[in-house]
């Protein structure tokens, strides 16, 4: 009789065990599927003057200063096609850091800043904190916002023409 209730044991063990890492599997996949991806903020860049309602604009937000503002390298590009007087470049999954933005009204689609025969730019071009010259790049340091933890921010970038 002993020796039954031996094994009796050692069953009532194993079902004990086999239900025991059951549930801990299912709570593990239960936990890992309820949880919400990790994700960043979101970032948008509003443009309300555009002088001409075609074409396109192409906005690009830069992670490091090398790269600003002409570098392909260390920026996402957002092309946004113009449907009016206004438009707007969303950002999403951006994490928290120091950016910038560069901004471009490619008025005829031929993927360029268009320049007279002096160099000035035809198009019209912005950045963030709308620090633009005639003469001359943006400057990094003028241009630089934050986007911290949590933070959605949200630019309106005005276009030089």
């Amino acid at each position: 009789m002993s020796l039954m209730l031996g094994d009796g044991v050692r069953a009532t063990m194993r079902w004990i065990l086999w239900v025991g890492s059951s549930l801990t599997l299912a709570l593990v996949a239960t936990s890992a599927a309820g949880d919400p991806p990790p994700s960043g903020s979101t970032v948008t860049a509003s443009m309300l003057n555009l002088r001409a309602q075609k074409g396109n604009v192409v906005c690009k937000l830069y992670h490091s200063e090398p790269d600003f503002p002409r570098g392909q390298t260390g920026s996402v590009r957002k092309k946004v096609v113009v449907r009016g007087g206004s438009t707007r470049c969303v950002f999403n999954d951006v994490a928290p850091g120091t950016y910038a933005i560069t901004v471009i009204h490619d008025e005829n689609d031929n993927g360029k800043l268009d320049k007279n025969f002096l160099g000035m730019p035809t198009e019209g071009y912005g950045v963030s904190n709308n620090r633009t010259y005639a003469t001359k790049a943006p400057i990094w340091s003028e241009c630089k916002f934050v986007v911290a933890r949590g933070k959605n921010p949200e630019l309106g970038i005005s276009l030089r023409y």
